[in-house]
């Protein structure tokens, strides 16, 4: 262990002598643009436009744009008509279809901020400025955090203190009343829940943190809405304009849909499908809950009202839209109804269109899917761009997997099924959020033998295996034991919250290794470090359990406690628990800053090491060689792999140096990243 307050560190035997933006054909030859002026409201009906149909590299007749957003929409049109042609091409009204879109991205761009068209332009000049190493993220729930949206503004000097750049709310849309699968269930797209505060306070919200170079990213629900949002209410009633929004079926076509289908809350809502109140043997389609029902993508309304909500948020100050759910937006009979190829073609849409108007806005696809899937998410290859970002949901199974046998090889093997990810694009890698682990996609990617890995981890992670350190809890587990996944603060998975609770030092000092490393490694890997509220104190989830509110559901209320400011407090005593936590992870992220080598653009390269707990990786072509010793004992070593003989390192994370060809011994939950000796 190193000494505390610090990263783990190592000792040597003997002692040391560009966004890729979209593009497609521009104007066709002798179209000659007009100015436009966006109507005070949609065309009615279905216009007469005289453009070619579905393959036109043209926007449509009578339409233009003026500049910055004309030699946008010249690039990008023709891949979003392109991909919606795939969907809605076919249409009697796809012409009518495009002119509405047109009219959206008018209004919108007619309403957008100067100061946010001064992002814009700013995000164009720098379009990797999300890729760099010195963005670094931060999650939680405005009440948990701050208690309002006015609370979390006056936290953003505790965010800088931490390296934070980019912050992310969980929703903070109006909330259903009753159950809402913590938060998931929004009653609003747009109308900011009381209870956090007001419209306004989002917009100075945005406005503050920008000031301090702080993104704002905010969840959008883009598959579902709650029961209760004026959408569902008006499809329920019956107003033709809403009766198309949602997927209904007859209840005798339920079995043949279900037949193919997986459930996400296997015990709690099984099934995919609820009555549809005031219709007589119809049933909506709900992948998660009964009260959260299914958009229907396949009608282009649903498309247009949501880019129409995509780019009122991008207004609002949003730089960043987390798209929840973002798998199951397409359903077709036969299949499982996740990663269709439709699903791509709306992402290709949504970015192209949004990048006409708020090319400062980003989208971020949370997709709980195969690993082999993942990647998919950020656009196919020889394809049009998709999300810039992506939840690298496999990498936080991963890490933990590693951290529960001592072994490398759940990391090392993720690192060679992972496909590689298109240019200007980046993983968002986190060690805990506000959900579950999922061990069941260890089953789904490696079948019998993810399933045994997927049983041990559940067992381990929850306490119920001997010389487990864990005291976490499961998730949606089935009668007879049936694995699905694991919850709990990473407090209480690295074996913090039994160490406190026995007051033994060596158990806390070992917790706290594990913690520092589980974050030095999420730091190195591929992709935009972003830390889950509380983990930089030590947060016990258990000890802070929100009463006779939605996050007391279901077990996942584990991970979402309310900060502990006292706790946060003691943040600044270096021997405290606190102390070492914050002192130690202010080091990883401001010393990953500092570094070239961690932006997104750089090749990560695995080396293979001559022992199974170790972790060997080289960024930047070598410029930063990252080694962790994931097992509880120290591991000697003939050399550092990989490096140069005779090669001076430096330690970058906790100091000290050594002879790359020297003996290295890596202490228990070590994880150095070494730079040559001399390197800022």
């Amino acid at each position: 262990m190193g000494p505390a307050g610090t990263v783990p560190r190592f000792r040597s035997d003997p002692p040391p002598r560009p966004d890729a933006t979209c593009t497609g054909a521009g104007i066709g030859a002798g179209q000659q643009p007009i100015s436009f002026t966006a109507p005070d409201s949609p065309p009615a009906g279905s216009p007469p436009v005289t453009t070619a149909r579905a393959n036109s590299a043209v926007l449509p007749d009578g339409i233009a744009l003026p500049d910055p957003l004309r030699s946008r929409a010249e690039r990008l049109w023709p891949v979003a008509r392109s991909a919606l042609a795939r969907l809605y091409g076919d249409r009697a009204d796809w012409d009518a279809v495009c002119t509405r879109l047109m009219w959206v991205l008018a209004q919108a761009a007619a309403a957008r901020p100067a100061d946010l068209k001064e992002l814009d332009a700013a995000r164009e000049a720098e379009p990797d400025w999300f890729q760099k190493p010195d963005l670094v993220g931060y999650s939680t729930y405005v009440d948990r955090f701050a208690g309002t949206l006015a609370g979390v503004a006056g936290r953003i000097p505790y965010l800088k203190e931490l390296g934070v750049r980019a912050l992310h709310l969980l929703p903070v849309m109006r909330v259903a009343e009753g159950p809402s699968d913590g938060g998931f269930a929004m009653a609003s797209h747009t109308e900011v829940d009381p209870r956090w505060g007001t419209t306004d306070e989002l917009r100075s919200l945005a406005q503050a943190l920008r000031g301090e170079r702080i993104s704002l990213c905010l969840d959008l629900l883009c598959n579902h809405t709650s029961a209760e949002h004026p959408w569902a209410k008006a499809a329920a009633a019956g107003d033709p304009r809403y009766s198309d929004h949602y997927i209904v079926v007859d209840a005798a076509e339920v079995p043949a849909w279900e037949a193919h289908l997986g459930e996400v809350f296997p015990q709690t809502a099984p099934g995919n499908f609820t009555p549809m109140p005031g219709r007589p043997g119809k049933m909506v389609w709900s992948t998660f809950y009964p009260y959260q029902w299914d958009l229907n993508y396949a009608n282009p309304a649903v498309f247009t009202d949501m880019l129409a909500v995509m780019l009122e948020l991008g207004n609002l100050g949003a730089e960043t839209l987390r798209l929840d759910s973002v798998a199951y937006m397409w359903k077709q009979p036969g299949t499982a109804c996740r990663s269709l190829p439709q699903v791509h073609a709306i992402l290709v849409a949504f970015r192209a269109l949004i990048g006409i108007v708020a090319p400062a806005l980003l989208l971020k696809a949370e997709a709980v899917v195969e690993t082999a899937a993942t990647t998919a998410y950020l656009g196919q290859a020889d394809g049009p761009p998709e999300c810039q970002l992506a939840y690298n949901n496999p990498l936080m199974i991963a890490l933990w997997s590693a951290l529960a046998d001592g072994s490398a090889d759940e990391l090392a093997g993720l690192l060679r099924r992972l496909p590689a990810k298109p240019a200007g694009t980046s993983w968002v890698s986190y060690v805990r959020c506000h959900d579950d682990i999922g061990w069941m996609l260890l089953a789904r990617d490696r079948g019998a033998e993810g399933a045994a890995r997927a049983r041990f981890l559940s067992d381990f992670y929850a306490g119920a295996m001997p010389g487990s350190f864990a005291t976490g809890g499961l998730f949606q587990a089935g009668p007879g034991g049936s694995v699905h996944g694991g919850v709990g603060a990473t407090a209480a998975l690295a074996g913090l919250d039994s160490a406190r609770a026995s007051g033994d030092p060596a158990a806390i000092d070992h917790a706290i290794a594990r913690i520092l490393q589980l974050h030095a490694l999420m730091a190195a890997m591929p992709g935009t470090p972003t830390l889950w509220m509380g983990d930089e104190i030590g947060l016990s989830g258990a000890a802070h359990l929100p009463a006779g509110t939605w996050a007391a559901e279901d077990s996942r209320a584990l991970n979402r406690p309310f900060m502990d400011w006292a706790a946060a407090d003691r943040r600044h005593a270096p021997a405290s628990i606190e102390g070492r936590l914050h002192q130690g992870l202010c080091r990883i992220l401001a010393t990953r800053a500092a570094l070239p080598a961690f932006h997104a653009a750089c090749p990560v390269e695995q080396i293979e090491t001559p022992h199974r707990a170790v972790l060997t990786l080289a960024r930047g072509g070598g410029a930063v060689r990252v080694l962790a010793n994931l097992s509880g004992e120290p591991v000697h070593l003939p050399c550092v792999p990989g490096a140069g003989s005779g090669e001076r390192l430096r330690d970058a994370l906790g100091g000290g140096s050594v002879v790359a060809d020297a003996p290295v011994v890596l202490e228990p939950h070590a994880c150095v990243w070494l730079v040559p000796d001399g390197q800022d």
